[in-house]
């Protein structure tokens, strides 16, 4: 699949370029201030941490002053024209780890907080699927929003860490088109209206579909099982 997006902004992309270590691999960390161009170098989209940079002493020194400098120049999380004003064009308040911004300046996608696990971790997925999954966005005004449980029909089939599942096998975003591309780890395809929120395409492998398949194998078997045994008896003693 061709990726036509524009970046995704967050922690999952910051942490690897701060090279955490593998111990943390599987936590959550502390929000951190961030500010990424937007495709097109027109804008910058800047995303501050609610609560400061507390807690965030896997920050190395020049990676502490570049959020301090952050800081310093922007006063709300939002987008901006990035010749230096630091007069937003449009502010959100709240933070997330993940975002997609579109070219226009306009229209972005949020990505909903890794989901965790509750403490019995074996347990069926039931609550946990309420989280949210992605939002639609347009100028900072929520436009629309989908939780994971409304995407994923089979969270039996999402994988496991110690303490989180991960059900978005894999995205992409069509600026051109504000169009936004999403797979499931259980095997659903969805395409959503950038601009709206809107699903105008998707392709559910659901559970029927399963049973199905596994049905025509279990047949499958049986009629060669029957006809191998078929064959047997007819051979000369």
């Amino acid at each position: 699949m061709v990726r036509a997006r524009p970046p995704v902004l967050g922690i999952a992309v910051l942490a690897a370029l701060f090279a955490v270590s593998p111990a943390r691999a599987d936590q959550d960390l502390s929000p951190v201030s961030y500010k990424v161009t937007v495709p097109g170098g027109e804008f910058v989209f800047v995303m501050l941490a609610p609560a400061g940079e507390r807690g965030n002493g896997w920050l190395n020194e020049a990676q502490a002053a570049e959020v301090r400098e952050i800081r310093r120049v922007y006063a709300v999380s939002g987008l901006y024209y990035n010749d230096g004003t630091v007069k937003p064009l449009w502010t959100v308040d709240w933070y997330a780890r993940e975002v997609a911004v579109a070219r226009d300046g306009v229209h972005m996608v949020r990505f909903g907080p890794r989901p965790e696990l509750a403490p019995d971790r074996a347990a069926p997925l039931g609550p946990e699927l309420a989280t949210e999954a992605v939002s639609f966005f347009a100028r900072g005004q929520l436009v629309r929003t989908y939780s994971i449980g409304e995407l994923v029909d089979r969270p039996d089939r999402l994988p496991r860490s110690a303490s989180h599942f991960y059900w978005r096998g894999g995205d992409s975003f069509d600026d051109a088109r504000l169009e936004y591309a999403l797979v499931t780890h259980d095997g659903n395809r969805f395409v959503f209206d950038a601009r709206t929120g809107a699903i105008t395409s998707q392709t559910r492998a659901t559970p029927s579909a399963w049973w199905a398949v596994g049905g025509l194998a279990t047949v499958a078997a049986g009629v060669a099982l029957g006809l191998w045994l078929s064959r047997r008896n007819r051979r000369p003693a």
